[in-house]
């Protein structure tokens, strides 16, 4: 009996700490929490909105080997917890839709007790973070072989390795030519962190009214998942079509430093469509007969020599030297159509 009355205390004083917070759709809130190595939270819902946990934590103060947090989520009452989308593990964020209206216990494992943010938003099915704002066939675009078919990509939160992570968006492909279409809110709501989605399409709205090309295309938009530093750059220009705006630009981008750029170059696009809604991210592959085709080894004053010939050589080179044309590329993404604009 006194084992029994013993469990009972410990159950009720878990669920008298947990701390019941009011989520309104669509709005991040944020709890800034102490160190602490577990904490409930309560929070109710509508059956179809999707649940999204994010966590905060500095982790370069996370020795090696230490144990990672965890997020998991499950009923109030009775029931099984739900699994996150995928097969990532739920250690930095969390996110699925919820079966069934109520309320429903969100429980951070913390085991190495540092000071964390913990972010829950709830998602209704048209947030702009899971809705593109458009469907496949309301866009129309060019690509290398003819008319390119759009498929949907699903919403992932940012996570620390964010290649494929961000909006739910269109993309296309054809060879190595792709272009990727996604709303700008739902661009600036996934990148959160610092402010980073808002500032990255500040630069690339200023940048189109302006015309100049001072800052660098990795601080544009589709750098944030650029996994390689931009070493080499040349033929920034500004492409107007009747649907989008865009800065274009050729380059090479590396992980290990600056080096001697070699065939191809990236070809690569960032603009924002007339009506202000939309971002489209375009790249591909480019060759020139000026740029080598295998690795130089030059450094310090000869590298930079070589680079500024290099660049000089291209930009004064006929868009049609490149392979493919510049041209028939930059045509492609001015012929971009909104043909359904979603309501």
């Amino acid at each position: 009996m006194i084992r029994r009355g013993l469990l009972l205390a410990a159950v009720f004083t878990l669920f008298a700490q947990s701390l019941r917070v009011q989520l309104v759709p669509g709005v991040t809130t944020t709890l800034r929490r102490p160190p602490s190595e577990r904490e409930t939270f309560l929070v109710s819902a509508s059956a179809g909105q999707t649940l999204l946990v994010e966590l905060n934590i500095d982790k370069t103060r996370l020795p090696d080997g230490a144990s990672q947090d965890r997020i998991q989520v499950s009923p109030e009452t009775a029931g099984p917890s739900v699994s996150p989308f995928g097969e990532q593990d739920a250690w930095q964020n969390w996110i699925n839709v919820l079966p069934r209206s109520g309320a429903w216990r969100v429980t951070v494992y913390s085991p190495e007790r540092l000071p964390h943010d913990v972010r829950m938003t709830l998602l209704d099915p048209h947030d702009p973070r899971l809705d593109p704002g458009i469907a496949a066939d309301g866009v129309s675009l060019r690509g290398p072989h003819g008319t390119m078919n759009w498929s949907l990509k699903p919403f992932m939160p940012v996570v620390l390795s964010p290649v494929e992570f961000g909006p739910a968006h269109l993309e296309a492909r054809d060879g190595e030519y792709w272009a990727r279409i996604m709303a700008v809110d739902g661009f600036k709501k996934t990148w959160w962190m610092d402010g980073g989605g808002e500032k990255r399409v500040v630069r690339l709205q200023s940048a189109l009214r302006s015309r100049t090309f001072m800052v660098s295309p990795q601080l544009f938009p589709s750098g944030a998942t650029d996994v390689a530093d931009l070493t080499f750059i040349a033929r920034r220009s500004l492409l107007a079509g009747k649907s989008v705006r865009a800065i274009r630009w050729i380059g090479a981008y590396s992980q290990m430093g600056e080096g001697v750029p070699v065939n191809p170059l990236v070809y690569a696009a960032d603009g924002i469509t007339s009506d202000g809604r939309f971002l489209v991210l375009v790249r591909a592959t480019v060759s020139h007969p000026a740029v080598p085709k295998d690795i130089m080894d030059l450094e310090g004053a000869k590298l930079q020599a070589f680079l500024a010939r290099l660049s000089h050589l291209l930009e004064a080179a006929s868009p049609d030297s490149f392979e493919p044309s510049l041209t028939h590329l930059d045509a492609m993404i001015e012929s971009l159509g909104i043909v359904q604009p979603a309501h």
